[in-house]
């Protein structure tokens, strides 16, 4: 599963310094009275997700272009659009970068 979370200002020093890994590392040490083997699991898990995450431009946009293509396909079929045009259209869709690159399972 895949998401893409937003860091509040005030941590973004610390995000950037260790992706609080050590921060993590103290609460599931701290825990161990109160918490049990999967809590630690999930703060390591937490460490893992956080340390191999991308950041995202501030300015872009996330759309899902399969499916604006897909769309614009649709009205291909379905509409007088000039074919030419909506085939430059998609060309271009295809030549955008893509801000998060697709996983390899095609998620």
């Amino acid at each position: 599963m895949e998401l893409l979370i937003k860091i509040p200002k005030e941590f973004e020093q610390h995000f950037k310094q260790d992706a609080f890994e050590d921060s993590l590392n103290r609460l599931s040490t701290d825990a161990h009275l109160n918490a049990g083997l999967y809590e630690q699991e999930t703060a390591k898990m937490l460490i893992d997700a956080f340390k191999n995450a991308i950041h995202v431009r501030r300015h872009g946009r996330l759309i899902d272009a399969d499916a604006l293509e897909a769309s614009l396909v649709f009205a291909e079929k379905t509409a007088n659009w000039a074919v030419p045009a909506l085939r430059a259209v998609l060309m271009v869709i295809d030549e955008m970068l893509t801000l998060i690159p697709a996983s390899e399972e095609g998620e």
